[in-house]
């Protein structure tokens, strides 16, 4: 937040979320819950919805979110938006809630890539609070990083289709010819497409949390406690057992549950064996890429956002590839579906600390899609005129 301030930016808001502990998303929500603007009877995603659905229904230039498990990526796919997730240590996570800090990131969302651009280049750089930003030493892009995207071209660029991370249920038929369309603009446009580049291992299965790819279930309990040990001795709870208790565990999500009862991760051979996981599989795509000395990759982010009250679509449809490896991510708008004007997100994932030239892949991909529209639930004001 002081970066933004230091670079000029006005804070209108803090939007709303869903309740984070909580089991039904929105349950027991003081303000009720926030809707797809695209469709009011789905889901923003979660769970940085609020930033989500307000950028997207034009109430803001852009926003931030936090993204763990892909609470950036997944309400800027649902929303149409333009979502940044840099490689991991590039943005510090300083007074975050956190959720697992071997996770966590902050990322801009947008309307744009220009826009999204400008904002992470406030917002990175180094920070003595954060021992991630210590990896980030020599990878931080310039303030100015928006300017560097002049004359966007897709000539010469190379980007590989990742279709081991497909979901394993069934496709949206229109989801897939969103899809593919997709792949032709990026060869109209100049890019040599290689489909598909195979890694050679089931990426879906052993990023998910189910299997074994997620780390922030073991830190969940200690790196909370030790954000509300920073906010003093006023605290109205001291712990979050003690606000999960005033809550009542019947109301409390199963993760919080579970994480209360998992050891230390320092006295866990599961916790070493993720941790470990973790940076193989960034070395996995990371040398997958510089073998085919690829630009960038892409896939569908997701299939379609849920009904209204669901954050969350089947466990086939989850895709936590770049949340759990901290490898750098843009989500853009893909298309929509015809009937339900439902927008379907696409992902390009980078190189380690490559993020500079995915973020040009990804202008290059706006400017000769351009497949983002505005909702129309959220029309212009009379006599407002914006020259976009």
């Amino acid at each position: 937040m002081a970066r933004l301030k230091e670079s000029g930016a006005i804070i209108l808001a803090k939007v709303s979320t869903v309740n984070w502990y909580g089991n039904n998303g929105f349950d027991q929500h003081p303000i009720g819950a926030t809707r797809n603007p695209y469709n009011l009877e789905f889901s923003p995603g979660g769970s940085s919805n609020g930033t989500g659905a307000a950028i997207a229904a034009w109430f803001a230039a852009v926003g931030i979110g936090t993204d763990t498990g892909g609470s950036v990526q997944i309400p800027s796919s649902y929303n149409s938006l333009v979502g940044i997730v840099a490689t991991q240590g590039l943005v510090t996570r300083t007074g975050i809630v956190p959720r697992g800090p071997t996770q966590d990131r902050a990322g801009p969302m947008a309307r744009s890539v220009f826009d999204a651009a400008a904002t992470l280049g406030a917002i990175a750089g180094w920070d003595a609070e954060d021992l991630m930003t210590f990896e980030g030493i020599g990878h931080f892009p310039p303030k100015d990083l928006a300017s560097h995207l002049k004359s966007p071209s897709l000539y010469g660029r190379k980007i590989g289709v990742l279709r081991e991370m497909f979901t394993t249920g069934p496709l949206d038929p229109e989801v897939l010819s969103i899809f593919e369309s997709v792949v032709q603009d990026l060869k109209s446009g100049g890019a040599l497409v290689l489909d598909p580049v195979l890694v050679g291992t089931n990426l879906r299965e052993a990023t998910s949390s189910a299997i074994s790819g997620t780390t922030h279930p073991y830190e969940l309990v200690l790196s909370s406690n030790a954000y509300l040990e920073r906010l003093g001795s006023d605290r109205p709870f001291k712990t979050i057992q003690d606000m999960l208790a005033a809550a009542g565990h019947e109301n409390v999500h199963e993760r919080y549950l579970k994480s209360m009862t998992l050891p230390s991760p320092d006295l866990s051979p599961d916790y070493l064996a993720r941790f470990s996981l973790r940076s193989s599989l960034r070395k996995v795509v990371d040398n997958l890429m510089e073998e085919y000395q690829l630009d960038a990759l892409i896939l569908p982010y997701r299939t379609l956002p849920p009904p209204h009250g669901s954050l969350t679509q089947t466990p086939g449809d989850i895709n936590t590839l770049t949340s759990v490896t901290g490898l750098p991510a843009v989500i853009m708008p893909g298309g929509y579906t015809k009937d339900k004007n439902l927008p379907i997100g696409i992902q390009f994932v980078g190189k380690s600390f490559d993020d500079i030239n995915l973020i040009k892949v990804a202008h290059a991909f706006e400017a000769i899609s351009k497949r983002r529209k505005p909702p129309m639930t959220t029309p212009a004001l009379p006599g407002e005129i914006f020259s976009y």
